[in-house]
């Protein structure tokens, strides 16, 4: 299951693993956003530390 965060709404949606992985397959730069947001939360908690 997983969730990703939309970078232009910031609204949530719910996607189990095979949805998801039908997504990245059909728009890559989701997944790339994905990553990235991902990645920002990381930085963030990591900087806070």
């Amino acid at each position: 299951m997983g969730e990703a965060l939309d970078p232009f709404f910031g609204k949530l949606a719910y996607l189990d693993q095979e949805r998801f992985l039908f997504v990245v397959q059909e728009t890559p730069l989701f997944a790339l956003s994905v990553i990235r947001s991902y990645s920002n939360r990381l930085r963030k908690i990591k900087d806070s530390i």
